[in-house]
């Protein structure tokens, strides 16, 4: 009931850290600059004056659903500046996106546009247009095999390894794409469910490589966690581990 009724969104709680991602790096930037409404290096705040989101690979809206609720919540905080928040989620798959639609309308998110288009595309239909950018790119999604046995059949396939890299090439276009809808010091989180490093680590020291304007943040640090964070300050979280989702 409290899930139709849109008060609940049950999801995995590895899937939440990619929007928890999100938000501590904005909180950083607001203690870093001293006050709510200014932050170093031009980086927007969690308190900033009207944040432009964007949920680049939206469906089904379990983390668009987290991204808008948070918006809401700094609306009902008293900041007024808040109310002129934006979250845009796109979804390129037309049924896909029905179902975001749904999720979007069952919780209630007054501050949310929806768009149906490439995601490889909306940075130059939009360039420089977000403070923050979630990316959650299509994946092999092997951080799912302990629920989805047909995960496990495919990564066994012969075809796999091709199949990976097609997957590869999409999801360096999408990383183009929403790096160039950033504005100059936004913050942009990828992520995965998916374990292999060809699609994780591989993915962002090949976008640090060709973007030098590009900066780290180690999260294990920011978000305290560091029992989950590689060397480079990656979050990794280990099904055989935490009994999760597998997330990147």
């Amino acid at each position: 009931r409290l899930h139709l009724t849109g008060e609940i969104y049950g999801q995995e709680s590895t899937s939440m850290l990619p929007v928890e991602a999100l938000r501590a790096a904005l909180a950083w930037s607001s203690r870093r600059a001293g006050r709510r409404d200014e932050s170093p290096q031009g980086m927007p705040s969690e308190g900033a004056d009207g944040l432009q989101v964007l949920d680049l690979c939206a469906a089904p809206g379990s983390k668009a659903t987290q991204l808008g609720a948070w918006l809401m919540d700094r609306r009902r905080g008293g900041s007024s500046s808040s109310s002129s928040s934006l979250l845009v989620a796109n979804e390129i798959n037309s049924k896909r996106a029905q179902l975001l639609r749904a999720n979007a309308c069952r919780a209630g998110l007054t501050n949310a546009m929806l768009t149906n288009i490439d995601g490889r595309d909306i940075g130059s239909l939009a360039p420089e247009a977000f403070d923050a950018v979630l990316l959650d790119a299509p994946c092999s999604g092997e951080g799912n095999v302990r629920k989805d046995s047909p995960v496990f059949q495919r990564w066994c396939h012969a075809g796999h390894a091709q199949q990976l890299a097609s997957r590869a090439e999409l999801q360096r276009g999408l990383i183009d794409s929403a790096w160039r809808a950033l504005r100059p010091g936004g913050c942009l989180v990828y992520s995965t469910c998916t374990l292999n490093a060809y699609e994780n680590e591989a993915q962002c020291r090949k976008f640090l490589e060709t973007r030098p304007a590009a900066r780290l943040v180690d999260l294990g640090a920011l978000m305290q966690l560091p029992e989950l964070a590689t060397q480079e300050g990656f979050l990794r979280c280990w099904p055989q581990a935490l009994d999760c989702e597998g997330f990147f």
